[in-house]
């Protein structure tokens, strides 16, 4: 699984979820990679948006990507249009 994250740090980065594969596709390894995501950034902070707004913002995000991902894998196993 790949995952990216842009507008938090001056630059796109790539979050490191190799020690999540192979776990279940669940709400809880949704909750728990977007934890860690969100602990992997160094937001940046400008008029637009404080860092802790935006690692906040990572964390929301970065967990309903996650599900909406295992979702789609699901469905796509089951044939599921």
């Amino acid at each position: 699984m790949s995952l990216g994250l842009g507008g938090v740090e001056d630059r796109p980065i790539a979050v490191d979820t190799a020690g999540f594969i192979g776990q279940a596709a669940d709400a809880a390894a949704a909750k728990a990679i977007a934890r860690h995501a969100a602990q992997s950034v160094d937001p940046m902070e400008d008029r637009g948006a404080s860092a802790d707004y935006r690692r906040a913002l990572s964390l929301v995000l970065a967990e309903r990507v996650v599900m909406r991902a295992a979702d789609a894998a699901r469905n796509k196993r089951a044939g599921v249009p």
